[in-house]
């Protein structure tokens, strides 16, 4: 990968147990990590949910190689956040490629 792909900047958030001003446990979207990547359209599809048509969009982000970032994380681009479905690393585990899907 060359850094000059490495064009977008994206955030990539973990999920956090904090207590909110009534005292309870929730689960909050905290800043894990800030990156560069390069952006790729994989395409996408409407489905229906509770009655209404919902557009789900499939982008790769291929980052520089993090091994602390897994599946249960969230990457934010441009205001929308994405589900992370699979990483897979690749070119001798220099750089990973994350499949997502838009929330």
């Amino acid at each position: 990968m060359r850094a000059g792909n490495l064009r977008e900047v994206i955030n990539i958030y973990t999920y956090s147990q904090v207590t909110n001003e009534l005292g309870e446990k929730v689960k909050s979207k905290v800043l894990f990590k800030t990156v560069r990547a390069e952006r790729k359209n994989k395409g996408g599809k409407e489905i229906e949910v509770n009655e209404q048509l919902t557009p789900i969009q499939t982008v790769q982000f291929n980052i520089r190689f993090d091994d602390s970032i897994d599946e249960t994380m969230v990457i934010e681009y441009l205001g929308k956040y994405y589900n992370i479905r699979y990483i897979e690393p690749i070119k001798k585990v220099i750089t990973q490629l994350i499949t997502s899907k838009s929330k």
